[in-house]
């Protein structure tokens, strides 16, 4: 396929990328307060994921609107349009799948416990190694504000993103056992 087709629909793409990441928080959501009394372990921490895939959708449109600044195509505020309002977006939503992914897993454990002082502590030592490394970089290499934020940007997807849906998927996938102690294998 053409790269053009790409290029010149960008701003169509991140609207679909953003409302794909908003809805399915948005559902959640709204399906998770009938699920607040419930025995799944599951339960106890959708509304986590509920906020990242809203929040990531915020994000998402938040490129397809720099995108259409740059075009000359908005009026929003400029510093809503901020690269470091941007990132902390990027940040928020990785942390909050970190803290979803954390709570699960613990949650899957045999005991009593909900999770959630796990998740704060995992989702504090990952946030931690992010601005670690964030400045680590800056120290290092003493990049321009662009280059800076961009490495940030990188850093945040490695170190909060990529982890935050690997510890997710595990603890979903260990999920599976209540499941089917519960009879719902399908």
């Amino acid at each position: 396929m053409d790269h053009g087709f790409f290029e010149h629909n960008i701003v169509v793409i991140y609207f679909f990328y953003g409302l794909a990441f908003f809805s399915m928080g948005l559902a959640i959501w709204l399906v998770s307060s009938r699920f607040r009394t419930s025995e799944l372990r599951l339960a106890g921490a959708l509304l986590f994921l509920a906020g990242f895939g809203i929040v990531h959708g915020l994000q998402e449109w938040f490129d397809m609107f720099q995108l259409l600044d740059e075009r000359g195509g908005t009026n929003i505020p400029e510093w809503l349009l901020l690269p470091e309002v941007r990132l902390l977006h990027l940040v928020v939503s990785f942390l909050l799948l970190v803290f979803f992914g954390v709570k699960l897993l613990f949650a899957n454990r045999r005991t009593r416990s909900t999770g959630g002082r796990f998740a704060l502590v995992g989702a504090g030592a990952f946030l931690a190694l992010w601005v670690a490394s964030v400045g680590l970089t800056w120290l290092v290499y003493q990049p321009d504000r662009a280059a800076m934020l961009n490495a940030a940007d990188v850093l945040a997807r490695y170190t909060l993103g990529i982890t935050g849906a690997v510890i997710a998927a595990w603890a979903i996938w260990l999920e599976q056992r209540n499941f089917k102690e519960r009879g719902m294998e399908r």
